[in-house]
């Protein structure tokens, strides 16, 4: 048994086969050159940062927060401030509109962290003063 094929011309192609999103191969092109452009530029490729970018900018902005609360400059602020103070410090305002430009959910992720943070700190030196005596200077 044989089968005859009937096999479309390259004209026949363009005009009739269409991808999954309804564009028609001739349309390729210019998406084509847009892709290698942003291949070649991955910065200017998009407007949104991607996921891994965004997980790296919180893991920076987190450890920038950690340092601002374990700075010796901050410590009287960190352990008997109030949430007022603390947010009015213009070092910790600095490093917190550094990240609003990735969105409000950056800082709201920030702000809780820096929340933890201070919670912890001022429960680790009322445990440490506690076993130690308040005249012991925590490390």
């Amino acid at each position: 048994m044989q089968f005859e094929i009937d096999r479309p011309s390259p004209m026949q192609v363009d005009d009739v086969v269409q991808t999954a999103d309804g564009i028609r191969l001739g349309d390729l092109a210019p998406k084509f050159q847009k892709w290698k452009q942003q291949k070649a530029n991955p910065g200017a490729a998009t407007d949104s940062p991607s996921n891994a970018s965004l997980m790296e900018a919180f893991r920076k902005g987190r450890t920038a927060v950690e340092n601002w609360v374990d700075h010796e400059d901050n410590k009287t602020l960190v352990l008997h401030g109030d949430a007022a103070a603390i947010q009015g410090n213009p070092q910790l305002a600095a490093i917190l509109v550094e990240y609003d430009k990735f969105g409000p959910t950056m800082r709201q992720k920030l702000q809780a962290h820096l929340a933890f943070m201070i919670d912890n700190r001022r429960k680790y030196y009322a445990a440490y003063n506690a076993m130690f005596g308040s005249s012991a200077h925590a490390p």
